[in-house]
């Protein structure tokens, strides 16, 4: 198996972080290896930071490219779980719920 493309989300995920994080992600999907999602500095994350993952999501399927999740905190987990994007993203039950 290829080596996996880390991916480390910023700590705010929102409208004001989406359009560079967007840059990231072009980038590591581009390079067609694994991505390893690395989110457990995420602090805030809003409906256009969940959008640009779930869109990550569905393009790295698209590809063939797998998708990990290290890290996932109820930050992401409970905004997710909100707006049920819990099955694209291919997000665990989080540990506490």
């Amino acid at each position: 198996m290829a080596e996996t493309t880390p991916v480390t989300c910023p700590e705010a995920l929102d409208i004001a972080a989406v359009q560079d994080f967007h840059v990231q992600l072009r980038e590591a999907l581009e390079q067609g290896a694994p991505l390893t999602f690395h989110c457990d500095r995420i602090e805030r994350i809003d409906t256009a930071g969940l959008q640009l993952l779930a869109a990550c999501c569905q393009d790295a399927a698209d590809r063939s490219v797998p998708v990990q999740w290290e890290g996932v905190n109820d930050v992401l987990y409970t905004a997710a779980k909100r707006l049920d994007l819990l099955g694209l993203l291919h997000l665990e039950p989080s540990p506490t719920s």
